[in-house]
Protein backbone atom coordinates (compact mmCIF):
# COMPACT_ATOMS: atom_id res chain seq x y z
CA UNK A 1 0.00 0.00 0.00
CA UNK A 2 1.49 3.37 -1.00
CA UNK A 3 1.62 6.22 1.48
CA UNK A 4 -0.57 8.30 -0.84
CA UNK A 5 -3.37 5.72 -0.76
CA UNK A 6 -6.85 6.95 0.12
CA UNK A 7 -9.09 4.41 1.81
CA UNK A 8 -12.79 4.79 2.50
CA UNK A 9 -14.86 2.52 4.68
CA UNK A 10 -18.27 2.78 6.30
CA UNK A 11 -18.72 3.78 9.93
CA UNK A 12 -21.76 4.39 12.13
CA UNK A 13 -21.08 8.11 12.13
CA UNK A 14 -20.54 8.31 8.40
CA UNK A 15 -17.63 7.65 6.08
CA UNK A 16 -14.11 7.91 7.45
CA UNK A 17 -11.49 9.08 4.96
CA UNK A 18 -7.92 7.87 5.54
CA UNK A 19 -5.47 9.78 3.37
CA UNK A 20 -2.24 8.26 4.63
CA UNK A 21 -0.84 5.29 6.54
CA UNK A 22 -0.68 7.48 9.65
CA UNK A 23 -4.41 8.33 9.40
CA UNK A 24 -5.27 4.65 9.05
CA UNK A 25 -3.10 3.66 12.02
CA UNK A 26 -4.75 6.36 14.15
CA UNK A 27 -8.17 4.93 13.27
CA UNK A 28 -7.13 1.46 14.43
CA UNK A 29 -6.45 2.35 18.05
CA UNK A 30 -7.83 4.67 20.73
CA UNK A 31 -4.35 5.16 22.16
CA UNK A 32 -1.49 7.23 20.82
CA UNK A 33 0.85 5.22 18.66
CA UNK A 34 4.30 6.27 17.57
CA UNK A 35 4.11 4.21 14.37
CA UNK A 36 3.92 6.14 11.11
CA UNK A 37 3.72 3.25 8.66
CA UNK A 38 1.56 0.18 8.18
CA UNK A 39 4.71 -1.95 8.33
CA UNK A 40 8.04 -1.78 10.11
CA UNK A 41 11.24 -3.78 9.88
CA UNK A 42 13.22 -5.03 12.87
CA UNK A 43 16.44 -7.02 13.11
CA UNK A 44 15.90 -10.59 14.33
CA UNK A 45 18.95 -12.40 15.80
CA UNK A 46 19.60 -15.95 14.61
CA UNK A 47 22.10 -18.66 15.46
CA UNK A 48 23.48 -21.34 13.17
CA UNK A 49 24.31 -24.46 15.16
CA UNK A 50 27.20 -26.69 14.11
CA UNK A 51 25.67 -30.16 14.55
CA UNK A 52 29.11 -31.66 15.17
CA UNK A 53 29.91 -29.42 18.14
CA UNK A 54 26.40 -28.39 19.23
CA UNK A 55 27.43 -24.73 19.39
CA UNK A 56 27.78 -21.66 17.21
CA UNK A 57 31.17 -20.78 15.85
CA UNK A 58 32.96 -18.83 13.19
CA UNK A 59 32.47 -18.60 9.44
CA UNK A 60 29.20 -20.27 8.37
CA UNK A 61 28.15 -20.89 11.99
CA UNK A 62 28.57 -17.32 13.27
CA UNK A 63 25.46 -15.62 14.75
CA UNK A 64 23.70 -13.28 12.32
CA UNK A 65 20.61 -11.08 12.01
CA UNK A 66 17.82 -10.92 9.45
CA UNK A 67 15.22 -8.22 8.86
CA UNK A 68 11.67 -9.15 9.83
CA UNK A 69 8.54 -7.37 8.59
CA UNK A 70 6.06 -6.34 11.31
CA UNK A 71 2.55 -5.01 10.69
CA UNK A 72 1.11 -2.09 12.66
CA UNK A 73 -0.77 -3.09 15.86
CA UNK A 74 -4.48 -3.84 15.34
CA UNK A 75 -4.10 -3.91 11.56
CA UNK A 76 -6.55 -6.31 9.87
CA UNK A 77 -5.64 -8.12 6.65
CA UNK A 78 -8.12 -9.65 4.22
CA UNK A 79 -7.69 -13.35 3.44
CA UNK A 80 -9.00 -14.60 0.10
CA UNK A 81 -9.63 -18.33 -0.06
CA UNK A 82 -10.75 -20.46 -2.99
CA UNK A 83 -12.42 -23.67 -1.75
CA UNK A 84 -13.98 -26.72 -3.38
CA UNK A 85 -16.51 -27.52 -0.66
CA UNK A 86 -17.06 -31.02 -2.00
CA UNK A 87 -13.52 -31.70 -0.75
CA UNK A 88 -13.12 -29.28 2.15
CA UNK A 89 -15.97 -27.52 3.93
CA UNK A 90 -15.79 -23.87 4.93
CA UNK A 91 -15.89 -24.84 8.61
CA UNK A 92 -12.97 -27.24 8.14
CA UNK A 93 -10.98 -24.60 6.27
CA UNK A 94 -11.61 -22.05 9.02
CA UNK A 95 -10.46 -24.52 11.67
CA UNK A 96 -7.26 -25.24 9.76
CA UNK A 97 -6.49 -21.53 9.40
CA UNK A 98 -7.19 -20.89 13.09
CA UNK A 99 -4.85 -23.76 14.01
CA UNK A 100 -2.18 -22.28 11.76
CA UNK A 101 -2.56 -18.92 13.49
CA UNK A 102 -2.13 -20.47 16.94
CA UNK A 103 0.95 -22.50 15.95
CA UNK A 104 2.53 -19.96 13.62
CA UNK A 105 3.62 -20.31 10.01
CA UNK A 106 6.77 -19.71 8.02
CA UNK A 107 10.41 -20.51 8.61
CA UNK A 108 10.53 -18.67 11.96
CA UNK A 109 7.45 -20.27 13.52
CA UNK A 110 9.81 -22.26 15.75
CA UNK A 111 10.90 -19.03 17.49
CA UNK A 112 7.35 -17.78 18.05
CA UNK A 113 6.71 -15.78 14.88
CA UNK A 114 4.00 -16.14 12.26
CA UNK A 115 1.06 -16.18 14.68
CA UNK A 116 -2.26 -14.47 14.00
CA UNK A 117 -5.93 -14.45 15.04
CA UNK A 118 -8.77 -15.04 12.60
CA UNK A 119 -11.66 -12.59 13.11
CA UNK A 120 -14.91 -11.83 11.32
CA UNK A 121 -17.15 -14.01 9.20
CA UNK A 122 -16.50 -15.18 5.62
CA UNK A 123 -18.21 -13.33 2.77
CA UNK A 124 -18.62 -14.82 -0.72
CA UNK A 125 -16.78 -12.64 -3.25
CA UNK A 126 -16.41 -13.36 -6.98
CA UNK A 127 -12.93 -12.90 -8.38
CA UNK A 128 -12.63 -9.72 -10.49
CA UNK A 129 -12.74 -10.19 -14.26
CA UNK A 130 -12.48 -7.49 -16.92
CA UNK A 131 -14.97 -7.90 -19.76
CA UNK A 132 -12.17 -7.97 -22.34
CA UNK A 133 -9.74 -10.02 -20.22
CA UNK A 134 -7.11 -11.98 -22.13
CA UNK A 135 -4.57 -12.76 -19.38
CA UNK A 136 -4.41 -14.26 -15.88
CA UNK A 137 -2.98 -12.26 -12.97
CA UNK A 138 -1.87 -14.78 -10.34
CA UNK A 139 -2.47 -14.48 -6.59
CA UNK A 140 0.06 -17.13 -5.47
CA UNK A 141 3.17 -18.93 -6.76
CA UNK A 142 2.25 -21.30 -9.60
CA UNK A 143 3.79 -23.92 -11.92
CA UNK A 144 2.68 -22.87 -15.44
CA UNK A 145 5.09 -25.18 -17.27
CA UNK A 146 3.49 -27.13 -20.10
CA UNK A 147 0.02 -25.62 -19.63
CA UNK A 148 -0.10 -23.73 -22.92
CA UNK A 149 0.63 -20.18 -21.78
CA UNK A 150 2.22 -17.93 -24.41
CA UNK A 151 5.81 -17.19 -23.46
CA UNK A 152 6.00 -14.14 -25.77
CA UNK A 153 3.27 -12.23 -23.91
CA UNK A 154 3.60 -13.64 -20.38
CA UNK A 155 5.50 -11.82 -17.65
CA UNK A 156 6.74 -13.23 -14.33
CA UNK A 157 9.59 -13.47 -11.85
CA UNK A 158 11.06 -16.89 -11.14
CA UNK A 159 10.67 -18.23 -7.60
CA UNK A 160 12.49 -21.33 -6.36
CA UNK A 161 10.91 -23.13 -3.41
CA UNK A 162 13.36 -25.11 -1.28
CA UNK A 163 11.08 -27.38 0.73
CA UNK A 164 11.98 -29.67 3.57
CA UNK A 165 10.30 -32.54 5.34
CA UNK A 166 8.95 -32.46 8.87
CA UNK A 167 7.94 -35.07 11.41
CA UNK A 168 9.66 -38.49 11.08
CA UNK A 169 11.08 -37.74 7.63
CA UNK A 170 13.65 -35.49 9.29
CA UNK A 171 15.41 -38.61 10.61
CA UNK A 172 15.82 -40.31 7.22
CA UNK A 173 19.08 -38.52 6.44
CA UNK A 174 17.44 -36.68 3.51
CA UNK A 175 15.34 -33.94 5.12
CA UNK A 176 15.34 -31.62 2.11
CA UNK A 177 12.99 -31.87 -0.84
CA UNK A 178 14.10 -31.23 -4.41
CA UNK A 179 13.87 -27.52 -5.40
CA UNK A 180 10.70 -26.56 -7.28
CA UNK A 181 10.74 -23.82 -9.94
CA UNK A 182 7.63 -21.60 -9.86
CA UNK A 183 6.37 -18.31 -11.25
CA UNK A 184 6.17 -15.80 -8.40
CA UNK A 185 2.91 -14.26 -7.13
CA UNK A 186 1.81 -11.41 -9.40
CA UNK A 187 2.68 -13.14 -12.67
CA UNK A 188 0.74 -12.19 -15.80
CA UNK A 189 0.20 -15.33 -17.88
CA UNK A 190 -1.42 -15.22 -21.32
CA UNK A 191 -3.29 -18.33 -22.53
CA UNK A 192 -4.81 -18.84 -25.97
CA UNK A 193 -8.16 -19.03 -24.17
CA UNK A 194 -9.02 -18.07 -20.60
CA UNK A 195 -9.53 -21.13 -18.35
CA UNK A 196 -13.06 -21.92 -17.19
CA UNK A 197 -12.04 -22.83 -13.62
CA UNK A 198 -11.09 -20.07 -11.14
CA UNK A 199 -7.59 -21.47 -10.65
CA UNK A 200 -4.62 -22.44 -12.80
CA UNK A 201 -1.53 -24.55 -12.21
CA UNK A 202 -0.77 -28.18 -11.50
CA UNK A 203 0.26 -30.65 -8.85
CA UNK A 204 3.90 -31.74 -8.92
CA UNK A 205 5.65 -34.88 -7.71
CA UNK A 206 4.15 -38.18 -6.64
CA UNK A 207 6.73 -40.02 -8.74
CA UNK A 208 9.79 -39.79 -6.42
CA UNK A 209 10.95 -36.64 -8.24
CA UNK A 210 10.56 -34.36 -5.21
CA UNK A 211 12.06 -36.49 -2.45
CA UNK A 212 14.74 -39.14 -2.13
CA UNK A 213 13.91 -39.87 1.50
CA UNK A 214 13.10 -43.54 1.95
CA UNK A 215 9.38 -44.06 2.36
CA UNK A 216 8.51 -40.57 1.09
CA UNK A 217 8.73 -41.13 -2.65
CA UNK A 218 5.10 -40.03 -3.00
CA UNK A 219 5.85 -36.47 -1.83
CA UNK A 220 3.84 -33.88 -3.77
CA UNK A 221 3.87 -30.10 -4.17
CA UNK A 222 0.69 -28.13 -4.83
CA UNK A 223 1.40 -25.40 -7.38
CA UNK A 224 -2.03 -23.90 -8.05
CA UNK A 225 -3.22 -20.31 -7.79
CA UNK A 226 -6.46 -18.35 -8.05
CA UNK A 227 -6.33 -15.82 -10.87
CA UNK A 228 -7.84 -12.45 -11.75
CA UNK A 229 -8.70 -11.73 -15.37
CA UNK A 230 -7.19 -8.59 -16.87
CA UNK A 231 -6.65 -7.13 -20.31
CA UNK A 232 -3.03 -7.11 -21.43
CA UNK A 233 -1.99 -4.98 -24.38
CA UNK A 234 1.07 -6.64 -25.90
CA UNK A 235 3.63 -4.20 -27.28
CA UNK A 236 6.62 -5.33 -29.31
CA UNK A 237 9.51 -3.09 -30.13
CA UNK A 238 10.96 -3.85 -33.54
CA UNK A 239 14.55 -2.80 -34.08
CA UNK A 240 15.01 -0.45 -37.01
Amino acid sequence: MRRSSRIEFGAKSGVLHCRSDRDLIASLSDTADSAHSLTETHAQPHNSIDRLTGTTGGAAFAPYTQEQLWFAPHLLLDLYLLIDQTRLTLAEARQLIEDMGRIGYGRDASIGLGKFELVGEPEPRPLPLQSDANACFTLAPVAPQGLGFRADVSHYDVFTRFGRHGDQAVHTGRPFKAPVLLAQTGAVLSPDRLPEQPFIGQGLGGDASLSRAQGYEGTVQQAYTPWIGLHLTAVREVAA
